[in-house]
């Protein structure tokens, strides 16, 4: 452990004493080296090593800058082609950046210079991921109106993708394979358990807080229900 002193204390004792120790018989040296070690806390070997120190050695850290490639300008292009396709995640843009350049190019919503074209087709997933990033945190989160349930979280089996191929029911025009929700109570609840257990329907739920878990509906939720129709919900037996 390190003593009281500060750094740039600990440098000034250094270069106080390292001529003293340099110039001083063995046992002198020794009784320097002790109130050294006594006053910084340095181990015995790292304080030796310091002392016979050249005093013009300067310690550096060549640090590796890397080269700005992707500027503000092919990050600004990238946004717009992004918020052109409703903001969809990174993996699904890439293979259709092409196409989305192309049409905003031919629509006069985009204007590129031939080396920030370039860059901007050739992006990977991870570029796109780090340049979207402080944008994605900037967003504006949509009103979350789902009340979580409390309840019956563990007798609800967790589902995040697997086959449907349980049970098929005929009560509904299309066949009824399961029902998989979220965690919200107008979902985990005694009333809609029951009923399923009675109906012999497989009844999963997503992880708490995993959208992505039914990231195929909830992308949905954004980019269609929501922007389209708003926050309202059908509440109650009128509606």
């Amino acid at each position: 452990m390190e003593g009281s002193m500060s750094l740039n204390a600990r440098k000034e004792l250094l270069v106080c004493i390292r001529q003293q120790y340099q110039k001083a018989r063995w046992k002198e040296k020794r009784k320097i080296l002790d109130g050294f070690i006594a006053a910084t806390g340095y181990k015995r070997k790292y304080a030796i090593a310091l002392i016979n120190q050249p005093e013009n050695k300067e310690v550096r850290q060549n640090k590796r800058v890397k080269p700005i490639i992707y500027n503000d300008g092919v990050r600004q292009s990238l946004l717009t082609v992004w918020y052109a396709a409703n903001q969809i995640c990174s993996k699904r843009l890439v293979p259709f950046i092409p196409e989305l350049v192309h049409k905003l190019e031919f629509l006069g919503h985009l204007f590129l210079p031939s080396q920030t074209k370039e860059l901007l087709l050739k992006m990977s997933v991870s570029t796109v991921d780090r340049l979207l990033k402080a944008e994605r945190l900037k967003a504006h989160k949509g009103i979350i109106t789902t009340r979580p349930g409390n309840l019956l979280k563990k007798q609800i089996q967790v589902k995040t993708f697997t086959e449907w191929n349980e049970v098929v029911q005929s009560l509904l025009p299309f066949p009824l394979l399961g029902i998989d929700s979220d965690n919200g109570s107008e979902f985990i609840n005694y009333e809609l358990l029951h009923f399923c257990e009675s109906k012999q329907i497989t009844f999963t739920r997503s992880r708490t807080y995993r959208k992505n878990d039914q990231a195929h509906v909830e992308e949905k939720n954004g980019s269609i229900v929501r922007k389209i129709i708003g926050y309202d919900r059908y509440e109650g037996t009128e509606a």
